[in-house]
Formats: C-alpha cells, sequence, structure tokens
C-alpha cells in the first residue's frame, strides 16, 4: 500500500506553532512558585489557558538546576504588552518590583527567546518563533545539529528529582525539575518533524 493511502498520519507534521504573547520576568527567587508568578501579574492578566499548554515556564538549567528567568505566555500579543504596561508606572516612578525577597524586571519578550532559552543547547538553530530553522553549515544542510535536548541534560533533570538535596537550589524548590520537564514537552518543536539529527 502507498504511503499517502495509509490510515495513519503524523500529528507533528501537521500541527502549526502558535504564536502567543510572552513577557520575561527576570532576577526571580529561586524557589519561586508559578502561583506566586501568576499572583504577581495579578487577576486581570490573560494568560495562557491551561487547555493550550502551561502558562508559566520558570527556565532551569538543568545542569546545576539553577532557576533562570521565567516566561509567562498570554492569549495574545496585545494582552502580554498590557499587562507589561501595568508595570511601568512603577518603574518610571523608581521603585522596584518585588517578587517575593528580590527585585525582578519584567519586559516583553517573544517565542523565539523562549524557545531559544528553553533549548540553550539546540546548536546552529535559529528560532523563528516556535518553529526551529537550521543553519546551514559547511556540508549538509543540517551539519552540526545535534538534538534540542542533550542526554547529560537529561540525566542531570533525572538527578534533581531522585536526590533534590545535593544542590542547594532544588532543597527549597523540589517542584522545579518537574516544571521544567512539563515545559520541554510542551515546547518542543514537534511541529518540525522534518528534523533529523546530523
Amino acid at each position: 500500500m502507498a504511503p499517502q493511502f495509509l490510515p495513519f498520519i503524523s500529528v507533528g507534521a501537521r500541527a502549526k506553532p502558535a504564536e502567543w504573547g510572552v513577557l520575561r520576568i527576570s532576577s526571580i527567587p529561586y524557589d519561586v512558585s508559578k502561583n506566586e508568578i501568576i499572583a504577581f501579574l495579578g487577576r486581570n492578566a490573560r494568560i495562557l489557558a491551561p487547555q493550550h499548554g502551561p502558562a508559566v515556564h520558570v527556565i532551569m538549567e538543568r545542569i546545576s538546576g539553577k532557576t533562570l528567568d521565567c516566561f509567562v505566555e498570554f492569549e495574545t500579543g496585545q494582552e502580554a504588552l498590557n499587562t507589561a504596561a501595568r508595570f511601568s508606572p512603577q518603574r518610571e516612578s523608581g521603585r522596584k518590583l518585588r517578587l517575593g525577597d528580590r527585585s525582578v524586571t519584567v519586559e516583553m519578550s517573544s517565542q523565539a527567546e523562549l524557545m531559544k532559552e528553553l533549548f540553550p543547547k539546540a546548536n546552529h538553530v535559529q528560532w523563528s518563533g516556535q518553529r526551529p530553522i537550521l543553519q546551514n553549515q559547511a556540508g549538509s544542510a543540517y551539519s552540526g545539529f545535534k538534538t534540542f535536548i542533550t542526554s547529560e541534560e537529561m540525566v542531570a533533570t533525572v538527578k534533581h528529582v531522585e536526590t533534590p538535596q545535593r544542590t542547594l537550589y532544588q532543597r527549597n524548590c523540589l517542584q522545579r525539575p518537574y516544571e521544567s520537564f512539563i515545559s520541554t514537552l510542551a515546547k518542543v518543536a514537534f511541529t518540525s518533524a522534518e528534523l533529523k539529527p546530523g
């Protein structure tokens, strides 16, 4: 039977990446929870609905377990812009924005920046929104690209789950490796099923 007549489809090949609005919150506390971030943004913030995936992505450096920045996805770019604008008066008056015990910055971001931070080891990849574009290198078109996540990163993430007391960052924030893994699964480039590591 010819492949085009098989009753199976590749969902990844037919999926289209969504272009949600994105805010970046920098210098967050290591032990901040997603609920604290949502409360910080306020009840009028129209973050991404749960049926579309997680709205809050707290970036964890997978090897060390260190909490980096946070990205929040919104229903539209305009909603993200509206939420960022709510914090402008405080910033312009010189008052610091506080999340827990830390001063934070809130700024507009993009899907491309979120993907770059979520998959830092994806070599020779430029992000166009959620879609990865492999950069041509000498030789084949895919030379240099290996994977979005290395095996070392996955092993380290599992170790953070199994023995959270081994790093200072994980002791007070046991949920972080799980959140990181959920964000990874939600954002991995399933829509680019044609990519094959070189």
